[in-house]
């Protein structure tokens, strides 16, 4: 047996879900709102500065969350070289939150991305030259 119908304050009946009238999103197909979360390349590309910006933060973040001295950081400051603790799995973990603030993902074929590392592996890289990795492996 059903439930009866809910009685509102007032008197007013509410129907229940998909009886009576279609919902106002299934009336016009084309006047629905995308509700869903995207991640990935569905966004437009980021300002080089706002990249550099949001990286400068994330990097003071980590370095905060992980306990240790917060030093200024800029764009000539290796993070690896300057700044105290930060080694190949703390720049990972930074290059991975950096890429859940900005919505986005940096993979190249082998999968996740050290940015603060060169290409070939054997070079440590300052803010700045990460940042153009960044920006390279948005596009």
């Amino acid at each position: 047996m059903c439930a009866p119908d809910k009685v509102r304050p007032g008197g007013a009946r509410r129907r229940p879900p998909g009886l009576g009238e279609a919902e106002p999103s299934r009336q016009n197909p084309d006047k629905r709102v995308d509700t869903i979360p995207t991640r990935g390349n569905n966004i437009l590309p980021m300002d080089r500065n706002e990249i550099l910006r949001r990286l400068i933060e994330t990097v003071a973040e980590v370095q905060e969350l992980s306990g240790c001295a917060a030093l200024e950081v800029n764009a000539t400051t290796c993070p690896i070289n300057d700044l105290d603790g930060f080694d190949s799995l703390r720049a990972v973990e930074t290059t991975v939150l950096l890429a859940a603030k900005l919505n986005c993902e940096f993979k190249t074929g082998k999968g996740d991305v050290n940015v603060f590392i060169s290409k070939d592996g054997r070079r440590a890289l300052r803010v700045e030259e990460a940042v153009d990795r960044l920006v390279e492996l948005q596009n």
